[in-house]
């Protein structure tokens, strides 16, 4: 019991509208420097709290129900932040995306998914998931509250801008106290998924790196491709060179063009996120080696 005798208990802020959130956070006098939604956050974290480090106060947002809405039309699908992960793939393939459904399944078990919210997963920091990577992948655009004095303002934004180039979230650091509200998955079809993840994480994350591609196909190759691979500990890699090299590949692609590829792209990590270890390298290797036989086969097929 000493190791708590410093902890004073926090004060637990309730709102039960988007509203009250934003007028706790406005009229607050503190330092409110944590949201406890669905205890994303705290189950990455080893030993998270109680800790004198993590002494603050604390919004707890599970009684906004706006934030557990899903809505679908024929274009998109709207999903509340606070729905978990798990909610997200029982509605199926018919709704999204299969690569976003293998990244949801690699994360953890059923049981763990049910308590991983998806606005958690796109706003932990210093973890990238493969979910939130995936969901960048697919255009996903992300609505977010901006706490004004009386107000507050909703902004719609894409996936890409909770994080800087290199995968570190900075959200907070663009609009003071924002918070994500909902994510909209746009309706898309492609000729060509693939997911893939090595390692473990959230136990050893600086040796798991994942893959993922969505594209369109013809005879001639792919077309308008989208690749990002995710490394937990360190960021993630997205960008239109790396697509553009895809497109650029003559397919089917024999060894020489996939090793090509490989370095290619790992001379780009380097250069923009720093030296990855050794086994990242390797099984990064064996993804690409193997996302490339699978385009072959797709590619001789039609």
């Amino acid at each position: 019991m000493s190791m708590y005798t410093e902890l004073r208990s926090p004060n637990v802020h309730e709102p039960k509208t988007i509203g009250e959130y934003a007028e706790t956070v406005i009229n607050y006098n503190g330092s409110i420097n944590s949201l406890w939604a669905g205890g994303t956050y705290i189950m990455s974290r080893p030993n998270f709290y109680p800790s004198p480090a993590t002494n603050v106060e604390i919004i707890n947002l599970k009684d906004i129900e706006e934030l557990y809405r899903i809505q679908r039309n024929d274009r998109f699908s709207e999903i509340g932040a606070m729905v978990s992960l798990n909610d997200i793939a029982l509605l199926g393939s018919n709704i999204f995306p299969k690569t976003l459904l293998q990244a949801i399944e690699s994360t953890a078990c059923r049981l763990i998914r049910e308590r991983i919210s998806v606005g958690g997963t796109l706003c932990t920091q210093g973890f990238n998931s493969s979910v939130s990577s995936v969901l960048i992948l697919l255009d996903t655009a992300v609505e977010i509250i901006i706490p004004k004095k009386r107000n507050f303002t909703r902004r719609w934004v894409h996936g890409s801008r909770l994080y800087d180039k290199n995968g570190k979230f900075v959200l907070n650091t663009v609009f003071s106290n924002a918070m994500v509200s909902k994510i909209r998955i746009v309706i898309q079809n492609f000729d060509f998924e693939y997911f893939k993840t090595a390692g473990e994480p959230i136990k050893n994350p600086s040796e798991a790196v994942s893959l993922a591609v969505v594209s369109k196909l013809d005879q001639n190759g792919v077309s308008s491709p989208r690749l990002i691979i995710t490394f937990p500990s360190i960021g993630f890699v997205y960008s239109k060179d790396i697509d553009n090299l895809l497109a650029n590949l003559p397919l089917p692609a024999n060894e020489n063009r996939t090793r090509d590829l490989y370095r290619n792209i790992l001379g780009y990590i380097k250069e923009n996120l720093g030296p990855i270890s050794k086994i990242q390298q390797v099984r990064l290797r064996g993804m690409l080696k193997d996302m490339v036989l699978s385009l072959n086969q797709h590619i001789l097929s039609l």
